[in-house]
């Protein structure tokens, strides 16, 4: 069976290498974070969007399904997106309902309140005369 462990001994430490090549591994790495979060914010506004759609009859629901269905030039998140929702509505999903509001509008925070009560000090025994 083949090792698949990765081969540490070619890894250079960022510690061990010139500021050149410091600055330009550290710039690709901000590149690539700020096209994650670009993605991420562009996902959050197309899920909303998707969501305030006013759907006044159900059969707009189906033509939905033919929509997504055929090739209409929409990229696969998109209609994942739009499969969940129509899941959230048809089925009465609340868990796809509020998989979607989280990845929309964030996560409610929850803060707990929480009160440390220290026992009473044990007061130290009396000298007994004797």
């Amino acid at each position: 069976m083949p090792n698949k462990q990765p081969k540490v001994e070619n890894l250079i430490p960022l510690s061990k290498r010139n500021d050149a090549d410091v600055k330009r591994i550290t710039s690709m790495g901000g590149v690539a974070s700020g096209e994650a979060r670009r993605k991420r914010a562009d996902r959050k506004a197309r899920i909303r969007e998707l969501m305030s759609i006013m759907v006044k009859d159900k059969a707009i629901l189906d033509d939905l399904d033919e929509y997504i269905d055929t090739d209409n030039g929409i990229d696969l998140e998109t209609a994942m997106d739009m499969r969940q929702i129509i899941k959230a509505i048809k089925k009465a999903d609340t868990y796809a309902y509020q998989t979607l509001k989280d990845e929309a509008y964030g996560k409610m925070k929850q803060e707990v309140e929480q009160t440390i009560i220290e026992p009473p000090v044990p007061l130290s025994p009396r000298k007994q005369k004797n």
